[in-house]
């Protein structure tokens, strides 16, 4: 049996967030581990893995309850997040009329989501989400109403801007271009054709202007799985230049972006400034789940990689990996906007 509160959650996504008509098709995606992530990742991480399994069962159980024409089909998961799909789930996103991904990897980034979206489906990424999100004082059971008037408001005034500095405590300070009218806003709204969102959502973003962005991002420990000591990204001229710190996790990423091993377009991708995040979401409040992290009200975000899916970004890279930044300070034009 369905946990109540998980269920009130699950009903509340249905038609709050998605507004469902009972005409609609509802596909809900979710992807299985393979062998490579059942060698290469934690016990933590392959069980969070089936609790995503047995979540997307859940939503469509609740859809079948509710009456819905509600479809399930799992996938084996690609390994990282922003890399295509299969073809046969990629077309299969095109029959139905709302998609819903409960997966381990993030399908934002994707050409198979853009196709969907510019199609006139509607749907959400939902990478890294767990049941306790859908709990009653969990980031998807806020009030949206509110977090659509801040959120939307927040990108009003950054796409009145030509310029942008975000600083934190921690040592971060990056200063970035606008490109004219690009902020987007992801209120968790989903309720027209073509309207995409992350779940649980409260954000505004952009792609900032190419080669614009300069400065040193650090990412503090406990504010990236795994991440034990501080990493510092140095940032030149909308690429990262150099990693210093971070352990294992700081190896990972100087082997990531700067292996030799890789082709050299593809590190220059990888090492683009794609987005600059700022959350809006009360409940959020793990540092430690990506997905819900990126959206905890006062802080701000970086991702490299990937960006061709957002307003004036033109780089297609394999990832899509954000960096959250606690107790940040924004200013816009030189004037601090008030995050909190």
């Amino acid at each position: 049996m369905i946990n109540k509160s998980i269920k009130d959650g699950i009903i509340s996504m249905f038609k709050v967030n998605f507004k469902v008509k009972p005409s609609e098709s509802i596909l809900i995606l979710s992807d299985y581990p393979t062998e490579d992530d059942l060698i290469n990742l934690s016990t933590n991480q392959i069980n969070e893995m089936i609790q995503r399994i047995y979540l997307a069962r859940d939503i469509y159980e609740v859809g079948i309850n509710l009456g819905y024409n509600i479809f399930l089909k799992l996938y084996p998961a690609t390994g990282q997040s922003g890399k295509e799909i299969p073809n046969d789930i990629a077309d299969l996103m095109l029959k139905y009329d709302i998609f819903i991904a409960i997966t381990t990897y993030s399908l934002t980034h994707t050409t198979a989501r853009l196709n969907a979206t510019e199609n006139m489906k509607r749907g959400a990424s939902c990478p890294g989400i767990l049941p306790q999100m859908f709990g009653k004082e969990g980031p998807m059971q806020v009030d949206y109403n509110l977090i659509s008037k801040f959120t939307i408001d927040l990108a009003e005034k950054v796409n009145e801007a030509s310029k942008g500095l975000i600083t934190a405590p921690n040592g971060t300070n990056v200063e970035f271009r606008i490109n004219p009218k690009s902020c987007e806003y992801d209120t968790g709204i989903i309720d027209s054709p073509g309207d995409f969102s992350n779940l649980p959502a409260g954000e505004a973003y952009l792609a900032p202007m190419q080669n614009s962005t300069n400065g040193t991002l650090v990412v503090s420990k406990g504010w990236f799985k795994g991440l034990k000591k501080d990493m510092s990204f140095k940032i030149e001229n909308g690429l990262v230049q150099s990693i210093e710190g971070g352990g294992e996790i700081g190896e990972k990423f100087n082997n990531l972006l700067f292996s030799k091993n890789i082709d050299e377009l593809i590190s220059l991708s990888r090492r683009n400034i794609a987005e600059i995040g700022i959350g809006t979401n009360p409940n959020a409040k793990n540092p430690l789940n990506i997905l819900e992290a990126e959206k905890i009200k006062g802080t701000c975000h970086v991702a490299i990689g990937d960006n061709h899916t957002f307003s004036g970004g033109t780089v297609e890279s394999d990832i899509h990996i954000d960096f959250v930044i606690p107790n940040a300070r924004l200013f816009l034009d030189e004037e601090e906007i008030k995050l909190n």
